[in-house]
């Protein structure tokens, strides 16, 4: 692998590789994220918490597979969901179903409620009744796009997979978001849940080990050298 020489004119030998550039990079670029001291982070107006170099990769998606429903799992205040709505009205077709647990203060901004493209279920994501209702609203839709972004523990992101993969037909993407938890690559103290039980990379491993019906795609992943869902373009085959 590649090694860096940084300020060789002032006589400072540090070694560096390409993949600790871009790791130290993405655990600054994430804790500013985290970071609400600043201007808030909005999509039109709703406050927005996803990595933009991802969110340039959904579009691409979108616009290439046009699908018929996005299913979004997890939204909270909804500045993603009207990122995805209004993604489908420019290309002129399609509903983003998102649902969420709703259970704090900050839910879908009532722009999000409005928006001509979206459905919206309050509720768990893993719950039968949610599941249930998702794939009832969804039944006429031949492609998919699923992106999971809700509780963030191994077992819950599990059940969101096998819930909703099923579902998606060939070249379609299930996006596997916040897998860059638990070392993947930020420390495993910024988020303990996580640490505790596994998380979204975690998760992914394990569906892979007992299904073979997805394959990662790193090549889309790596497009801006860093991603919050490392090993989680996940596309049907």
């Amino acid at each position: 692998m590649s090694r860096f020489q940084l300020n060789p004119r002032q006589g400072l030998q540090v070694n560096i590789t390409h993949e600790e550039i871009v790791n130290v990079f993405h655990s600054l670029f994430y804790a500013s994220e985290q970071d609400h001291s600043g201007p808030p982070k909005l999509y039109n107006g709703v406050p927005i918490h996803k990595n933009p170099f991802d969110m340039f990769n959904y579009q691409q998606i979108l616009f290439t597979q046009k699908p018929d429903y996005i299913i979004e799992c997890g939204a909270f205040q909804g500045g993603s969901t009207l990122f995805f709505a209004d993604t489908l009205s420019l290309i002129g077709k399609g509903k983003i179903v998102s649902v969420d647990i709703c259970e704090r203060a900050e839910r879908w901004f009532p722009q999000v409620e409005a928006h001509e493209r979206t459905i919206l279920i309050p509720g768990s994501s893993v719950a039968p009744d949610i599941v249930s209702q998702v794939k009832n609203v969804v039944k006429d839709g031949k492609s998919f796009f699923v992106i999971l972004d809700s509780l963030h523990t191994q077992a819950h992101v599990l059940a969101e997979m096998e819930s909703y993969g099923p579902l998606l037909t060939k070249g379609n993407y299930m996006i596997v978001e916040d897998s860059n938890l638990n070392g993947h690559p930020l420390p495993p103290e910024w988020h303990t849940q996580t640490m505790r039980e596994g998380g979204p990379f975690e998760a992914v491993q394990e569906y892979m080990k007992k299904y073979s019906d997805f394959q990662i795609d790193k090549d889309m992943e790596n497009r801006f050298l860093f991603s919050y869902a490392p090993s989680g373009y996940l596309v049907k085959q």
